[in-house]
């Protein structure tokens, strides 16, 4: 019999934070990269393309300012995946999985088994809540599932910005603390033990310097991100 905690880890394994991204984007039409061959990926793309041309169109019909700007956003991000595929999500978690060994971080990710399990509840229900709430105001049309599903793809923009910093944020925290552990005192006596503090500073510069390359190669496809999703913030 396996006990409650490995249960939890077993679960896990396979829903990575990155993986559950992944699938929700591919759920609401998204492009994701998963497949290497050429015509897959054309027949894919082309899927998407109709899929989002689909959802925008049954959402400009409904001629609200709120479901026109959701539409517009939907259309932006979509466009968006079709351009890089969400492959800067895995190129940020690769390399902050290689910075995280540098540091001396045990975790390879901030958030630990049932913390993941209970984001992606938190997730889940949020998402429903949306849709039911939607469903008891308009009664069931085939509009109100393409809403739903900019709804959720606008719930995942907001997630994918919110990890990307939160992420970045607990890195730099962690180098602050570590920057004000170190102490020189103005009557240097032990040369040695001056110079090892010194090594522990530069060691400190050196991953906030590879945090700042990190965001630095994801910055084009951050910076869009983040423009496509203010709008839909004044609704």
């Amino acid at each position: 019999m396996f006990t409650y905690k490995e249960k939890i880890k077993s679960y896990s394994k396979h829903m990575t934070i990155l993986n559950l991204i992944k699938t929700w984007l591919f759920c609401c039409g998204h492009y994701v990269v998963t497949i290497t061959a050429k015509p897959l990926i054309y027949v894919h793309k082309v899927f998407c393309i109709v899929f989002a041309g689909v959802v925008a169109e049954t959402i400009f019909v409904k001629g609200n300012v709120s479901f026109f700007i959701l539409g517009i956003e939907y259309i932006l991000s979509v466009t968006l995946s079709l351009m890089f595929g969400h492959e800067y999500l895995s190129r940020f978690y690769r390399a902050i999985k290689i910075n995280d060994v540098m540091m001396g971080i045990k975790k390879e990710s901030i958030f630990d088994d049932v913390i993941r399990i209970i984001l992606f509840i938190f997730l889940t229900v949020r998402i429903s809540l949306t849709c039911l709430e939607i469903y008891f105001q308009s009664g069931f049309e085939y509009q109100m599932s393409c809403v739903c599903i900019t709804v959720v793809s606008s719930n995942m923009i907001c997630m994918i910005i919110s990890i990307i910093l939160y992420t970045c944020y607990v890195r730099m925290r962690l180098l602050r603390r570590r920057f004000e552990e170190i102490t020189i005192p103005v009557n240097i006596i032990n040369e040695v033990g001056a110079m090892c503090k010194v090594r522990e500073v530069r060691r400190c510069l050196q991953h906030y310097h590879n945090l700042l390359d990190i965001m630095k190669d994801i910055d084009r496809e951050f910076k869009y991100l983040v423009n496509i999703f203010k709008p839909s913030r004044f609704l």
